[in-house]
């Protein structure tokens, strides 16, 4: 006899946008059957994994290159669930609603993705990814449907103010220069508007052609018992400089991107920012601020919260 192929269509409802690790999750599962179904179970699957994969080339004794690609995965949890069992009773064509919870274990790391490519031609990839997966468990092809799901680290330290003081002088140059900068705390999140107070005190006979501010993410891959570090510019912001024998002193915006990654500390992924406040002295090395920062998902006033809607990593 031949399968009856179950027509309809699912849908998963998360009760937020992103979660804290340790939270519960509350959602709903819709149901919308267009054919009987019988025999059917509604089964959830939860799963989180970090992912990495290095790929290098090696230089082989015929002075050839080979590919070599070494992988590492780690599950943080996996489990399956049974929403609802039908038994012997006919699910009949209609609209169904299943709600669910589910409570993610403490000190997960945040989602993350990314792919680098190294000059040598290989890829060095890492990614953090939670995901649920629905589905109708019947005879035949079942209805499936599923949703990644954001989730953030823990902030296991209390946000505090940050105040640096250097200096440095130049060659052939009386006098120095002098930077100050001002955070009013070191932890923010995507979409946040960073306010930094910089004041300059040129004594110097150099100018300082701009002032700015980057964001770097420094970041660490481990596949196959090797180890892959990066420190790369995201990106920056600059404004005018100051001149010889000047002052300035100002506040500026510079903007946590919405698209950034939180910080995250996996076992096979570590992602770590700070900014990099500068004084742009040409022919000349630069005065550098490098202040860590830690970002995570987390409601800021003035950014609303569905600015995360979209906020999930890319799996392979």
């Amino acid at each position: 006899m031949a399968q009856v192929t179950v027509k309809g269509n699912l849908k998963l409802l998360l009760n937020k946008p992103f979660y804290i690790a340790g939270e519960r999750i509350d959602g709903t599962v819709e149901l919308d059957l267009r054919t009987s179904a019988s025999r059917a179970q509604l089964k959830l699957r939860w799963k989180g994994y970090e992912r990495t994969l290095i790929e290098e080339y090696v230089l082989e004794s015929d002075g050839g290159r080979k590919l070599k690609k070494l992988k590492d995965e780690k599950t943080f949890f996996k489990q399956e669930t049974v929403l609802y069992d039908m038994g012997t009773v006919v699910m009949q064509p209609g609209h169904y609603s299943y709600p669910f919870t589910y409570q993610t274990p403490p000190n997960l790391p945040g989602v993350f993705f990314n792919e680098h490519k190294e000059l040598g031609g290989g890829m060095v990839k890492s990614a953090i990814i939670y995901k649920v997966k629905v589905y109708l468990d019947v005879p035949g092809k079942d209805l499936k449907k599923t949703e990644k799901i954001c989730i953030s680290e823990a902030l296991c330290r209390t946000p505090q103010p940050l105040h640096e003081h250097k200096e440095k002088g130049f060659m052939l140059s009386k006098g120095k220069l002098k930077m100050d900068y001002w955070l009013p705390k070191n932890v923010f999140c995507p979409g946040e508007p960073v306010q930094v107070r910089i004041q300059v005190d040129n004594e110097s006979s150099k100018k300082v052609n701009h002032i700015k501010v980057k964001l770097m993410r420094d970041l660490s891959v481990t596949a196959g018992g090797i180890s892959r570090s990066f420190s790369d510019v995201l990106y920056g912001e600059e404004w005018p400089g100051v001149g010889e024998k000047s002052k300035l002193e100002n506040t500026y915006n510079f903007m946590i991107k919405p698209d950034v990654f939180p910080s995250t500390n996996g076992h096979l992924v570590k992602c770590h920012y700070h900014l990099d406040m500068e004084c742009d002295v040409p022919m000349a090395v630069d005065l550098e601020h490098h202040v860590p920062i830690v970002i995570v998902l987390m409601p800021a006033m003035g950014v609303p919260i569905n600015l995360y809607a979209s906020y999930t990593p890319h799996g392979w």
